[in-house]
C-alpha cells in the first residue's frame, strides 16, 4: 500500500509537471504563428496597394484578375496570391486561440494544428513553468487526470486478478 501511495505521488508530481510544461509550450507555437502572419501581411501588403488602386481593395478582384489572364505568369501569381491570402485567414483563425482555455488549445493542437509549426516550435522550446492561475489550474487538471487513469488501470487489473482466482496486491 505504502509503495502504491508512492507511485500516486509520482505521477501525480509528472502529470503536474507535464501539465505546467503545456502552457508554455503553446505560447511558444503561438509566437511563432504571429510571426509567420506578419510575414504574410508583409508579403500581401503590395498586392493590397494595387487591389486598392485598380480594383476597390478587393483581394478577390485582385486575384481573379490574375487568374483570368492569358499570360501563363500572371496567372499563376493569381493562385500564388491566393495562397498567401488563404494562408493568412488559417494564422488568423489560430491566432484566436492563442487566448483561448488550454483545454481547447489542447483540442486544437490535437486537431488542427500546423506539423510543421509544431516541429519547429518543439524543435527549439525551452521548457519553463507559467504559473498564471489558468496554468495551475490547467497542471493539477492534468495531474488528476493522470491520477484516475492510473487509478482505473489498477482497478481493472486487481478486477481481472480476482476474476482469476489470484490477488494483484503488492
Amino acid at each position: 500500500a505504502m509503495i502504491r501511495g508512492l507511485i500516486y505521488i509520482m505521477v501525480f508530481g509528472i502529470g503536474f509537471f507535464a501539465g505546467g510544461l503545456f502552457p508554455s509550450f503553446s505560447s511558444q507555437y503561438h509566437q511563432r504563428l504571429q510571426a509567420q502572419y506578419d510575414q504574410v501581411n508583409i508579403d500581401l501588403a503590395p498586392f493590397q496597394e494595387i487591389a486598392n488602386r485598380f480594383h476597390n481593395g478587393s483581394m478577390d478582384a485582385l486575384v481573379q484578375h490574375h487568374l483570368n489572364s492569358t499570360d501563363p505568369t500572371f496567372h499563376a501569381e493569381g493562385g500564388a496570391i491566393q495562397m498567401m491570402i488563404d494562408s493568412q485567414l488559417r494564422l488568423a483563425e489560430s491566432q484566436a486561440l492563442a487566448d483561448a482555455p488550454y483545454v481547447d488549445q489542447v483540442r486544437y493542437f490535437y486537431t488542427n494544428a500546423d506539423p510543421a509549426i509544431l516541429r519547429a516550435t518543439w524543435e527549439s522550446f525551452t521548457p519553463a513553468l507559467i504559473t498564471s492561475e489558468n496554468a495551475v489550474t490547467f497542471s493539477l487538471t492534468i495531474a488528476t487526470l493522470a491520477i484516475l487513469v492510473l487509478w482505473a488501470l489498477w482497478s481493472s487489473l486487481g478486477l481481472l486478478f480476482r476474476r482469476n482466482g489470484t490477488t494483484g496486491r503488492t
